[in-house]
């Protein structure tokens, strides 16, 4: 008989026995190989999780869970660090389940392995799991392989990615422009300080949304992502304090407020540590909701500093300066609700183009100040 037969053999033996305890307590195959995971295994108790080791369809996983809590036999809990993460428990109803799976798994593993000495059984099982792991290896190869030459550019993230590489060359040669004219002009150097700082901090998190784009995702590029958005979200903290000095610099004659200027810097160094903790989860699918509210929050802080700085300078020189206040209400107002709502509802993640649009605005009126 051939290997794969006699594989096949070997399962439909433990369906065999596994299928007396699901029609002893009216489960089904996926229902009772959740349960008896969830016990075998405590550290894995998310559907993710499931799926991902078991190999199982994300379908049948979730509907599986669904029917599970409507008996009663498993509870989804939310975790108290990530509101994102739900962990799945086993409850005491399962108990007598699971007790039965046990046994019919002692009955299978005595039974397939009987005249087998211990030191065989152990050999038997390094054996298994080195074809396991050479399996995953090579099936991982595989997917990955399907997943590049399958992938096909979509319009929507291409057009995307042009808007992006238009942006990043926007703010390069503003930039230039800035450091080029400035004669030495303080505020024009800050200006093109202040877009490198966007430019640079925003391509760490851009260019690998273009690579997406044209060439799909993996877990490089997803790391990459994760990594681009927090050093972005650092640079954008950054923005803001080099905006204020450009203020201070356009408006010499007005004295900035000491206590919207120690606002400005604690709430923006708060902003910076908190964005260095590993526990927001960068990147995963997850992240963490609760840091990224305070971290969001803190930030509309050093926002709203800058603003109370515009508006005291309001139209001074007639360089309509009050178009900043209406700027930066914009950027934040597109760029709060993608922090906290695009990993669970991706196109959320559009608004970030008006937001982009807004800093460009920002740059912008720099230029007409230069010119």
């Amino acid at each position: 008989m051939h290997f794969w037969d006699k594989h096949k053999t070997i399962t439909s033996y433990y369906e065999l026995l596994s299928g007396e305890v699901c029609d002893q307590y009216g489960l089904t195959q996926m229902e009772y190989d959740i349960l008896m995971f969830l016990h075998d295994n405590p550290q894995y108790n998310t559907a993710a999780e499931i799926v991902k080791i078991r190999k199982s369809t994300k379908s049948h996983v979730s509907t599986s869970l669904k029917k599970l809590e409507n008996k009663g036999l498993v509870e989804r809990i939310q975790s108290k660090d990530n509101k994102k993460h739900i962990e799945i428990i086993l409850l005491d109803k399962a108990e007598l389940i699971v007790e039965a799976g046990l046994n019919a798994q002692k009955q299978f593993a005595k039974n397939v392995l009987s005249g087998l000495t211990e030191e065989e059984k152990q050999v038997c099982i390094n054996i298994f799991d080195k074809i396991c792991n050479n399996a995953e290896e090579h099936l991982g190869k595989y997917k990955k392989n399907a997943n590049e030459n399958n992938y096909k550019p979509q319009v929507p993230d291409m057009m995307e990615a042009i808007f992006d590489v238009a942006y990043l060359f926007f703010d390069l040669i503003a930039a230039i422009l800035f450091f080029v004219f400035s004669k030495g002009n303080t505020l024009f150097i800050l200006y093109g300080i202040l877009t490198l700082t966007l430019c640079g901090g925003d391509a760490f998190h851009l260019v690998p949304r273009i690579i997406r784009a044209a060439y799909g995702s993996n877990d490089k590029i997803k790391r990459q992502l994760g990594i681009g958005l927090q050093v972005s979200s650092i640079t954008m903290t950054i923005f803001y304090i080099i905006l204020m000095y450009v203020w201070k610099f356009t408006f010499p004659e007005f004295k900035i407020p000491v206590i919207i200027e120690v606002i400005i810097w604690i709430s923006a160094i708060v902003r910076i540590v908190i964005c260095m903790f590993p526990q927001n989860n960068w990147c995963t699918d997850e992240g963490n909701m609760r840091l990224s509210i305070i971290r969001n929050a803190v930030f509309a802080i050093t926002g709203i500093g800058v603003i109370i700085l515009y508006l005291i300078s309001e139209n001074t020189y007639g360089y309509h300066m009050t178009r900043m206040v209406a700027a930066i209400i914009i950027s934040f107002g597109c760029y709060l609700p993608v922090t906290l709502f695009s990993k669970t509802k991706p196109k959320v993640g559009l608004l970030m183009i008006p937001k982009t649009c807004a800093y460009m605005w920002i740059i912008a009126m720099g230029l007409q100040l230069l010119f």
